[in-house]
Formats: structure tokens, sequence, C-alpha cells
């Protein structure tokens, strides 16, 4: 989904965006810092220091921060005509006088009115299906943080002095079953269906043609509107009037000539937030959205749980049409966005205690101890391992041998509960995955974790087509110059320095040649005593055209089998790797940060990379039994080193064509340097997925940008690596560090542009209590934020409590 950010986007279509966008970040800050160091920026700033200073009205956020707009109008508004004129001079060398030229033209601004485009609805809340408190007013999150304002809501509020708000043309209702439910003949003759949201679709060009009903759409709509389709509500005269009157000093309903919108500038803003620690937002360093909050909460004396229908609603037109009259029995409304949710009656669900509850509850991911734990303690040998193995994560499968039989094996996925050294073993090469079986004597069973591992690996590879031909070409780039390197080595072995002769070598020797040349007819003085004379040095005539023959065995074998080509070839391609394919062209190491000397190590780089952080694994693969996870809980894993490894091996066993595939071996060797690598512009070595965590809860679908934040010691290094939402209420985050001085505390928080409102802290039929906080509107610098606040988690976590 695309952020608005004001044409600041810094998004990186990555799994491993946040790591690189730090990294990148870090790079930049340090040559920003070595430039001014070394006064390249000098003329810069004298440039910038003859105007005014400019300073940015909205200052960097800090991460949980918002910042909050009462409206974003567009420079032009939808639904009224515009007007452009055009003046301009010309003057002819040769007259004084001077030609003005002028034209008008009248155009209209083109905007949304029946169809929200794709994509501008970010969240809402409640979610669709789930329940919550009748306090709850519903609210809408959009992408675009013009859109409430792109219409006119109200016109005669365009003439009033007050620009600190703006009606916007899109407002929330809530509605019961029974408000919007329609009998059979209500629209006439035409047949209609009802979605479960009580919507009716037909085309705008229908919904004019029905005689019996009011409605705020205009009734000469142009031949594109005509045909399109949309969505309608038809509410009753009475409940229409309730939602546009107002109401006087002693809270009585005021009925005026026309209804009145204006109370609906108060329930739109735009909401400029830092993104950090959030799934879906996150992908930006900040967001920029636009909230529609309802005016109307759920039942108040539901003794069951109510199903309610919520919809965005254009109210353009509403101030200017006239109040229902008698022989019109609904109101037609174009609703833009809708859905339902279910109000519980009191002593439900509650936000807060979900939260608390997830915090009692987290554990490692494994099975419940109610599995193993009879296992363990049954004082039988075979079972006691059987329970020490399921403890340990593993899970039982079904696996079928080469020879076709059907019998159980143990699987352990990436994430274990415990903590797994690496194991030299499967620094090794493998062709089939099979050598990484490991047979469990003690209990009879294959544990086939790493041999599934190098299949994944493998199989994920070959849906990659970029991949694939990336890795082939790198092969073929390294093949080849690593051969040309061993077949000179075994030439200048089998003879002499000047067995094989360089462009170089040649173009440095032609002076030399040509004074040779002078001497090839005259005799050569004697060879020392010991060495035989040179075939080819210069002698008499006789020798003009002598040429020995090398017999067979003379002739260096150069094909890739040889024991000369073998014995040099791993050492070759490893420093080719090292020195060539794998540098940046600032002669450093290609780290995603500089530009790479070879765009196929690039490729391959990243696709294994995005491996590592466990990216397009299919999830039954990453955790073995559902179970390890179950609803409302949070759980802690470990990453499996070794598994990662037989993975990676797998990926890279592709665009092989030799029997011992010595290629492998040196592209590993590259990307064990980069995983070791030290960036001069960087305090750290690269990220790599170490410790993680699941969180499956409603929270998750509640709040999808739930913000994630630790705290521990400021080690320059990115605290999250991945967060993403990988299934409806699953949540999943990756680090590099287990709990300790880098990772003390994990903290979730709701996000700033996702917090629910409430009518009340307290709501009944007669009954309505508010607990009122004052905020006032200070300028940052001024802002005293050390100053301690009672509630002050309530306040940032659960900020309906607080009013």
């Amino acid at each position: 989904m695309v952020i608005f950010t004001g044409g600041k986007s810094v998004a990186i279509n990555s799994p491993r965006h946040l790591t690189l966008r730090h990294a990148r970040n870090a790079v930049q800050t340090t040559r920003i810092a070595e430039a001014l160091e070394s006064e390249a920026l000098n003329i810069i700033s004298l440039e910038a220091s003859a105007d005014e200073p400019i300073e940015d009205p909205t200052p960097p956020l800090e991460p949980g921060q918002a910042q909050l707009h009462s409206y974003w109008a567009p420079g032009l508004e939808a639904g009224k005509k515009h007007e452009i004129s055009v003046v301009q001079d010309i003057k002819a060398p040769t007259d004084e006088r001077t030609l003005r030229l002028t034209a008008k033209q009248n155009f209209y601004v083109d905007a949304p009115q029946f169809v929200l485009p794709e994509g501008s609805v970010y969240s809402f809340y409640p979610p669709q299906g789930y329940p919550d408190d009748r306090r709850i007013l519903p609210h809408i999150v959009l992408s675009d943080p013009h859109l409430p304002w792109e219409r006119i809501g109200s016109p005669s509020a365009e003439h009033k002095d007050d620009t600190r708000n703006k009606v916007p043309w899109l407002a929330l209702f809530t509605f019961s079953h029974d408000e919007l439910l329609l009998q059979p003949g209500e629209l006439g003759d035409k047949e209609f269906k009802q979605s479960q949201a009580g919507a009716v679709k037909m085309t705008v060009g229908d919904f004019l043609k029905l005689d019996n009903m009011a409605t705020p759409i205009v009734a000469d709509p142009s031949k594109d509107v005509k045909d399109l389709g949309a969505e309608f509500i038809f509410v009753k005269p009475d409940l229409f009037t309730s939602l546009f009157s107002t109401f006087d000093e002693r809270n009585e309903r005021q009925v005026g000539k026309h209804p009145d919108t204006d109370q609906y500038k108060y329930l739109s803003h735009v909401r400029k937030i830092n993104t950090k620690g959030m799934a879906i937002a996150g992908v930006e360093d900040f967001g920029i959205f636009s909230c529609v909050i309802g005016n109307r909460c759920g039942p108040l004396n539901n003794p069951t749980a109510a199903n309610i229908s919520v919809h965005l609603v254009s109210i353009e037109g509403v101030e200017e049409m006239e109040w229902p009259k008698s022989g019109q029995s609904h109101v037609g409304l174009c609703s833009l966005y809708n859905w339902t949710y279910t109000v519980l009656p009191p002593g439900q669900f509650n936000v807060r205690d979900a939260f608390e509850h997830l915090g009692r509850e987290l554990n490692v991911l494994r099975p419940a101890e109610t599995v193993f734990k009879p296992l363990q303690s049954s004082g039988n040998k075979v079972s006691m391992r059987l329970g020490d193995r399921l403890k340990d994560g593993y899970s039982l499968v079904k696996y079928k041998v080469q020879t076709g039989e059907e019998t159980v094996a143990l699987y352990r996925g990436p994430f274990t509960p415990v903590r797994v050294e690496l194991n030299e073993q499967f620094n090794k090469c493998s062709n089939s995955g099979q050598d990484f079986q490991i047979l469990d004597k003690k209990v009879g069973l294959m544990d086939i974790s790493y041999s599934i591992a190098w299949q994944i690996g493998r199989t994920l590879a070959l849906g990659d087509k970029a991949y694939v031909a990336a890795l082939s070409r790198l092969r073929s780039i390294l093949r080849t110059k690593t051969m040309k390197v061993c077949k000179i080595d075994a030439v200048t072995d089998a003879g002499t320095d000047q067995s094989y002769r360089s462009r170089d070598d040649l173009l440095n020797d032609l002076p030399k040649t040509i004074e040779r040349l002078h001497q090839i007819q005259l005799a050569v003085p004697p060879a020392p005593v010991g060495d035989r004379p040179h075939y080819f040095a210069p002698g008499g005539a006789n020798k003009r055209w002598y040429r020995p023959e090398l017999s067979k065995r003379q002739y260096p074998k150069l094909g890739f089998s040889s024991k000369s080509i073998q014995e040099k070839y791993l050492e070759a391609a490893v420093d080719i790797v090292l020195k060539e394919l794998s540098m940046g062209k600032d002669k450093h190491v290609y780290d995603e940060t500089n530009d790479p000397v070879s765009t196929d190590w690039m490729v391959v780089l990243a696709w294994i990379l995005d491996r590592m952080f466990l990216d397009r694994i299919p999830a039954h693969y990453l955790i073995s039994d559902p179970s390890h996870v179950p609803p409302e809980s949070l759980r802690f894993f470990h990453i499996d080193p070794n598994w990662v490894d037989a993975m990676v091996d797998g990926a890279l066993s592709l665009a092989n064509h030799m029997g011992q595939d010595l290629d492998r071996v040196a592209i590993k060797h590259g990307i064990n340097r980069y995983l070791e690598y030290k960036s001069p512009k960087l305090n750290h070595r690269p990220q790599v997925p170490t410790y993680g965590f699941y969180l499956r809860s409603d929270l998750v679908t509640l709040y999808p940008d739930l913000r994630v934040d630790t705290t521990g010691a400021d080690t320059g290094r990115a605290p999250l690596l991945r967060h993403e939402i990988i299934a409806d209420g699953v949540m999943l985050g990756l680090f590099d560090c287990i709990p300790g001085q880098d990772f003390k505390t994990l903290n979730f928080t709701q996000p700033p542009h996702q917090q629910r409102f409430a009518a009340g802290w307290y709501l009944e039929a007669d009954k309505l209590e508010v607990s009122i906080g004052r905020e006032f509107t200070v300028d940052p610098k001024y802002q005293d934020y050390s100053k301690p606040e009672e509630d002050w988690q309530k306040v940032t976590m659960l900020p309906e409590f607080k009013g």
C-alpha cells in the first residue's frame, strides 16, 4: 500500500527495507559529515546564507509522535467551475506600442464523487466482523490526506472567516440493521438487493430515476457518470433530519430551513506520524493520513451482540437540498465505503485486558507443556527422548523414503525454542540434500529438517527466473576467469616464465624485439656450464626456421578435470570473487550502499540475503505445527543458523554443469566475507536475524500498524530487522540479537493514526462520563516532555481511557 509522504518517499521494495534504509541513512550521514569537515560545502553554505534562512515549518517527529492538522485542502476543489485567465504583453523592437493578448478558459477539477480510487482506504476501526464496546465511535483512515476536502461539503461555510476548520464532503455514519432495511416495493418497480451493510448497488442514472425519495445528488449528471456503478443507502426522513440538524444552548434540536453540515468539520482531521516500528506504514520514515470519525456509537440497550453497519457517505449538496417532503419515504445517499462490526453487551472484550493478557501468556515457540510433559515423565527411554525432541520444537511429520514407503520423521523449522550452535558440517556443499538428514538412534526416526531446508532453497530459486539467470551468468563469468588464470599457471609450470606472454608483456618487450632482430644472424656466446642453450636463442642461418617439436607428454593438460587445474581452481576462484566480482566501484566491498562491479553478484547477494531474512518461505515450513502459536499469544524463538545455511546451499546449487562444484564454494566465500565486512561508513557488520517473535492476537487485526519498539544499549544498529503482518491477526518480528544489554524490553503501542475513539469513559442509556484532559498547542521547542504525568501509559497506549 502506498503511503503519502508529500513527495519525500524513502520506500525500498525489499523484505529487508528496515536494515537497508537504516544502513543507507547512516552512510549518507557519514558522507555529509566528511564533506563538511573537508569544507566541500562551503560554496553551498555561502549561497544559502545570501537569502533569508528557510525554516522547516514541520520539525522532525520522534518515534511515537504525531502532528495534527484540522484539514488539508487542495489548491483547487472539485464540484464548482474554475476560470483561468492568461495575459501576455508583446513588444516589437521597431514599435513602441504594446500588444496585450488575453484569454479565458473555464474548467472543472476531476475528483472522486461516487467511487473511491483503489487503495484510498488505509484502515478502519472496528475491523470487519470484529466485536467491540458500544462506547466506540467508528473511524476510517484514508491514504490521501486531501481526499475529505477535495469537494465542497458546505458552500455556506466557504464564505465564513473560520480558517482553522473546513467542512469535508465525507461523513461517517453508523446504522443498525433496522435503520437501513428496505421492504419489497419501497424503491418502486426497481428490483434491488441489499448487501450485508444495507447498501444497494445500481448505476447513478438508475438511482436518479427513483421518484419517491429525496437526494442531495445533482439531478443532471454527465453521461460518463450516469452509467457509473455505485452503492447507495436509503434512510428514513426522521433519521436524516437528526443527522443534519443543529442544537441550541439547551441541547434541544433545531430544524432550520435547510440541512446543516457544519458540525462535521470537527470530525475529520489529518495526522502526520513517525512510522518507525510499524509493520505496514514502516516502509516510509513518516506518513500523512486523513481520518474521518463517526458521530454515532452502538446501541445502548442491547442484551446480546448486535450487528452494526458503518458507511462513509458523501454529504456534498446536502446543505443545498430541501428537507424531505411528505411523499418522499427515504433520502438516498451515496456510500463510498462500508463495513460491519458487532457491538457487544457490557463486560466483554477490552483492549487493555488483551494487552495485559499477552504479557502474562508469553512463551517460546513450541508445543504446550501438556504435550511433552507426560512423555518426559513416562519412565520409558524412547518416550522420554521423544518428549525432549518435542520440547525442543520438533514435530512428527509424514515422510516418504526414496523407495516409496511412508514412515514418520522429525521436522523443525528455522524457528527454535532453544539456541542452536553453528555446525561446520552444514558449510559443505550438497547435490541432493540427502546427506543433511540425521538419524536419531534413540527413537529410530530420521531428522529431515536440514534436508527439507535444502530442498526449500532449491525450489524457491527455481521459481525465480531473474535469480537463476543472474546465478548462471555469475557462474559462467567466474568459471571463465578462473579457468584462464589456471591455464596460464599450468602453462607456466610446464615450461618457463616465458611460456606464456600476455598482451602487456608483448607490448613491453617490443623495444627488445627490434634490437634482437638485428642480432638474429649473429652467433651467440655458448651457454654457461650446466645450462643448455634455449631453443629459441638467436644463432646462425640454420636456426632461422628451427622450431622444436614437443611430445604429447610435454603439452600441459588444460581441461577442468586435469589435476593441475583442480589443485589451483578453488584458490583462484575465491580470489576472483573476493577481489573482483564482490567488490564495489569505490574499491570497497559491495554492501548495498555503493555501486557494484557485477550486477549479477548484486542480484544473487540480494536474493540470498532475502532468504536469510526468511522471506517467501511457506508458513508451514516456518512453523511445523499451528498449535505452537495459539490464539492471543506471544511466542519468541531463536533462528537456527544451520537451517539457513542448508537453505542457502540449496539455492546456490543451481546452474552447476560440473561434477565438482567449486564455483559454489567460491560464491559462499564471497557471501561470508560480506557478512563479516564492516563498512568504513558504518560501525557494525551487516545485520542478519537471529531472534524473533510471533504475535497472534485480535489486536493485530484491530491495529495493523501496531507499533513495536525495543529498549537497550544504543549500538547504532537497526533495532527491528523485519516487521510484517504475515496473516490475518499474525505479526512477525525479527531481531539480530537475543535479549540482553542490547535488547532489554519489547514494547507494543497503539499507532498514532489507528487509535480508537470513544464517546466517553462510561456510557449507559441515561449516563455519560467523560474524563477531560487539558491539551494545548505549544511550540515543540518550548514543550517540556520530561515532566512526569499521571497515568502516562493509559494516555499513550489507550487514549480512549483519557477521554
